[in-house]
């Protein structure tokens, strides 16, 4: 359970990640090896933020392995979490600690 939900989040932070760096560099005039670093610091916190939700109904979907299955599917899992725990704000339970890994 949760293979698509891990595809979609291996992608999506992949993704941008990658294609955010060059333009967040260019911003920070990435030209020290602190700016390089703070760049990819920015870009990888802000994708991991993006992609919380994601890694929230992937968390869940694997927690289930094992016992009793409490979600059909990924999009079974993400309604139930925004249905059962305070709406969409709830997907987003946990940013700091996933931007900071």
């Amino acid at each position: 359970p949760g293979l698509q939900a891990t595809w979609v989040r291996s992608f999506c932070v992949t993704g941008l990640r990658v294609g955010l760096y060059p333009t967040v560099k260019a911003l920070v005039g990435a030209d020290s090896l602190g700016q390089k670093l703070a760049a990819g610091a920015a870009t990888g916190a802000l994708s991991s933020a993006l992609a919380n939700p994601i890694d929230m109904v992937r968390t869940r979907l694997h927690a289930q392995v094992g016992l009793p299955t409490r979600y059909a599917s990924t999009a079974a899992a993400a309604l139930s979490i925004v249905r059962g725990e305070g709406g969409v704000g709830s997907l987003w339970r946990g940013l700091g600690a996933t931007a900071a890994r």
